[in-house]
């Protein structure tokens, strides 16, 4: 009766994450007030790590099919900017395949270490190889 103890893990929406992110957004309006400088200094990295996840979603939608059209209907805008956004994603996608081994086509975990606080994944890339991250 190992594991029956546990909970089913709850799902939630993408709606529901949409509006979670929109309250975490909305809560930093306050911080800004409180120590401007400090939350101030962050604000690029947070507009830019939207942008990313933003173009990185668009590139993922139309690989897996999704129609252009709709995306841009859905989004209020052209095509073409549809089509740019998707460009920046595909560099997005690429830029992360590089910086995480585990990510690449092919690759698959085939091991987890603790390492004091950080995790070392092992990853068998599909030529049969073996690398392990760099820790920061």
């Amino acid at each position: 009766m190992t594991g029956l103890h546990r909970r089913r893990k709850r799902t939630t929406t993408t709606e529901q994450y949409a509006r979670m992110l929109q309250r975490m957004i909305a809560a930093y309006g306050p911080r800004i007030g409180e120590e401007p400088m400090v939350a101030l200094s962050h604000l690029q990295e947070i507009e830019n790590a939207l942008a990313d996840a933003t173009n990185l979603g668009v590139h993922l939608a139309i690989e897996s099919g999704q129609s252009p059209t709709k995306l841009a209907d859905a989004r209020g805008t052209t095509r073409q900017t549809i089509y740019k956004r998707a460009e920046l994603g595909a560099e997005v996608a690429k830029k992360r395949r590089q910086q995480r081994p585990e990510l690449r086509p092919g690759a698959r975990t085939v091991g987890v270490d603790d390492v004091g606080r950080e995790q070392v994944i092992a990853v068998e890339l599909g030529r049969g190889d073996r690398t392990v991250p760099e820790l920061p």
